[in-house]
């Protein structure tokens, strides 16, 4: 059998109501040359791989009149059909875009390449023909006319790139084309990679399941979103069961080409699995929970500059942060991610609301993005994200160190867990004090920071570290692009800070009132025996850090030895009660 990878993409509006998630890559906001970031590309499963799309030649805008309803025998959701990058080669508002192109990098010279495009533009009486030629080790055109198509496709099969691994697709109206301003047009595309020659690109009748998939927690009442890819299927059907697939009930039935539902979670708590099927063809989700909404969230705040507030990605879907927040919430309900990053900011904006300036630093707190907007949102943890700035205004590593200092005290005084990433790459031209500056504030946050500090540094940077490799620089020299946020990403899951801060919620959380007694401790702060007042029994305990970590347990009538704590804050679970107890 050969293998294959296969990819998807939409290309148009860079709306999140046309943007498409899951395994499209969506190429949005990217028809300028000189503009666009890389796309790095998910294969069908999801996947980031190497292989990158960048437009090399400027399409002239984005075009929305594309049809909504493609047929059910091709691969493409609505939300890829509708939209388009167009040009034209005729004056069209006193200006003409003759051709377009772009380029796929990142392929094996050994492999074959085949391509299905889908073009459409409704609502027109002309024939805006399209011509693709596409050229690897050989080049070969095709022709598609888009006008009012819902459900024709070109393919181009077994295409091998040239010795740099690339293969180039360049646009134009093709020689059948009337329309006036030889408009030319391209929706969506399927790729497939494959090792030996294909025959065609279209397989039919596929179902693809792409949320839930995995184990997740959702609240009653809350709305999620069912996610698929499907081509030669007309209707899918929702169904869920409750008794391991015994039984099975209908939640919707649906048309396939949408791609997704929005599904309310029902009141009926429980373990739930979900399947969609269609045209004899099914698959189903791991175990889904579905538990009350009784108000326990898990609150994560993110203060930062312009990296965590979305400056560099070709859309704020692609930011590490939107991403993190969608995984997660997709993960379990009871996460939320609030977002109070302005771009521009340094370490001083952060500080605690009244703190004093330096004279001679011209920066002010941002008393709606700093460290005490996120205490007086009832944050659970927070994560800074603080690039380069603080360098590039030539603040030492000392100054840095000492705001992050006040920043995590603030923090610590309400029992609110920091993390931070490191700083990133950044080209400071011949300024090699601003580098040394980041240089040594990336050491520095290791040293100081070792078991909280996420690394958005290594593999970035140029040779020198004085500025970021191509693909993942957004053309500044200060950005980073979608490549750089997906790996952003990657690492904030890998790091674990949301699962520490679900368990330390978890651990603080007060489960029965039903008979609690109300207890007092004493000395607080305590050194070697912490006694409780008013025990009727023995009673379990549990001690905890800031973390979230378990750091003792027992069983206790009146006392806890803690002398061989080590000195710090903590939790103190007993009785049905919550006490913050400093070890001195």
């Amino acid at each position: 059998m050969c293998a294959q990878q296969r990819f998807s993409f939409d290309f148009g509006s860079s709306s999140l109501s046309r943007g498409t998630y899951g395994a499209v890559n969506n190429v949005a906001r990217s028809f300028n040359a000189g503009t666009i970031d890389e796309v790095r590309l998910l294969n069908s499963d999801g996947v980031q791989t190497d292989i990158i799309l960048k437009v090399t030649d400027d399409f002239r805008s984005v075009n929305t009149s594309g049809t909504s309803n493609p047929d059910s025998s091709l691969s493409y959701q609505s939300s890829q059909s509708s939209d388009s990058f167009f040009g034209n080669t005729q004056p069209f508002l006193n200006s003409t875009n003759p051709t377009a192109a772009f380029v796929l990098k990142g392929l094996s010279p050994s492999k074959f390449y085949s391509f299905e495009i889908f073009a459409s533009r409704m609502g027109v009486t002309d024939n805006r023909e399209t011509s693709y030629l596409i050229s690897g080790q050989s080049s070969q055109t095709v022709y598609l006319n888009p006008s009012n198509n819902t459900d024709q496709t070109i393919e181009l099969l077994n295409v091998q790139p040239n010795a740099q691994g690339e293969i180039n697709i360049q646009l134009t109206a093709g020689p059948n084309n009337t329309s006036s301003s030889g408009f030319f047009y391209i929706n969506a595309m399927e790729l497939i990679e494959h090792d030996t020659t294909l025959s065609s690109v279209i397989i039919t009748n596929q179902l693809e399941l792409l949320y839930p998939k995995q184990l997740a927690t959702w609240e009653s009442g809350k709305t999620v979103e069912f996610k698929w890819r499907s081509s030669g299927i007309t209707t899918v059907d929702i169904e869920a069961t409750q008794d391991n697939g015994a039984s099975w009930f209908t939640v919707s039935t649906v048309p396939a080409v949408t791609g997704r539902f929005t599904y309310t979670v029902p009141s009926n708590t429980g373990i739930y699995q979900f399947r969609i099927s269609g045209n004899g063809l099914s698959e189903q989700s791991n175990d889904i929970r579905i538990i009350p909404d009784d108000g326990v969230s898990y609150d994560i705040f993110i203060l930062g500059s312009s990296t965590a507030a979305g400056t560099g990605p070709s859309h704020e879907i692609n930011t590490w942060v939107n991403k993190y927040e969608r995984y997660l919430y997709e993960l379990d309900t009871r996460y939320r991610v609030e977002n109070l990053a302005v771009g521009g900011q340094v370490t001083y904006n952060l500080l605690p609301s009244g703190s004093s300036i330096p004279t001679g630093v011209n920066e002010t707190v941002n008393n709606n993005g700093n460290i005490s907007a996120a205490i007086n949102s009832t944050a659970d943890g927070v994560i800074i994200n603080l690039p380069s700035n603080d360098a590039a205004r030539s603040y030492s590593v000392n100054d840095q160190l000492a705001n992050y200092a006040i920043i995590m005290a603030e923090a610590s005084s309400y029992w609110i867990p920091v993390w931070q990433t490191t700083p990133q790459p950044r080209d400071f031209g011949n300024n090699t004090s601003k580098l040394s500056i980041q240089q040594g504030m990336l050491a520095a946050t290791w040293q100081q920071y070792p078991s909280t500090t996420v690394d958005f540094w290594s593999g970035l940077p140029v040779p020198g570290d004085n500025g970021l490799l191509d693909e993942f620089d957004s053309g500044d020299g200060v950005h980073v692009n979608n490549a750089a946020h997906q790996l952003f990403f990657e690492r904030m899951i890998q790091s674990g800070i949301h699962t520490d801060i679900k368990n330390r919620v978890d651990n603080l959380l007060i489960t029965d009132h039903s008979e609690i007694t109300e207890l007092s401790i004493h000395p607080n702060p305590v050194h070697n025996f912490l006694y409780i007042d008013t025990l009727k029994s023995f009673t379990d305990f549990l001690i905890i850090d800031t973390m979230g970590r378990t750091i003792k347990t027992g069983t206790t009538k009146n006392s806890i030895d803690v002398s061989k704590i080590t000195s710090g804050i903590y939790f103190l679970n007993i009785g049905g009660q919550t006490f913050r107890v400093i070890k001195s």
